[in-house]
């Protein structure tokens, strides 16, 4: 994702993080983009613009809101430990298949700081 996740934790420390999505084979982003504007009536006078700071997803506030809601109901350990944070990143894949129209194989946390 386009900007760096800090989130305040379940136990008062925070996290730095950026995460990364895997789609499904055969869906990407910039078809995501098309699908969107397509039902959003994109390019017709008045149609919504993506939310300026986010990248191309058009569903990425609500990627953000589901991976920062996942990420503050944890404890520092389990961002600590290799094992608790595999079960978050399914955790959280499985809340954007439910919550989303995005296809996600897997979440990657790809840089990781605890504090």
């Amino acid at each position: 994702m386009a900007r760096e996740f800090l989130v305040n934790l379940a136990d008062g420390r925070f996290a730095r993080l950026n995460v990364a999505l895997v789609f499904e084979h055969g869906y990407t982003a910039s078809h995501a983009a098309e699908v969107a504007a397509k039902k959003s009536g994109a390019g017709k006078k008045g149609a919504a613009k993506p939310v300026e700071g986010f990248g191309v997803l058009p569903q990425e506030p609500l990627l953000r809101d589901i991976i920062t809601g996942s990420l503050a109901s944890v404890r520092a350990g389990s961002l600590q430990r290799t094992e608790a944070r595999e079960r978050l990143k399914r955790k959280i894949g499985r809340r954007i298949a439910a919550k989303t129209d995005v296809k996600v194989e897997e979440v990657l946390f790809t840089d990781v700081a605890v504090q």
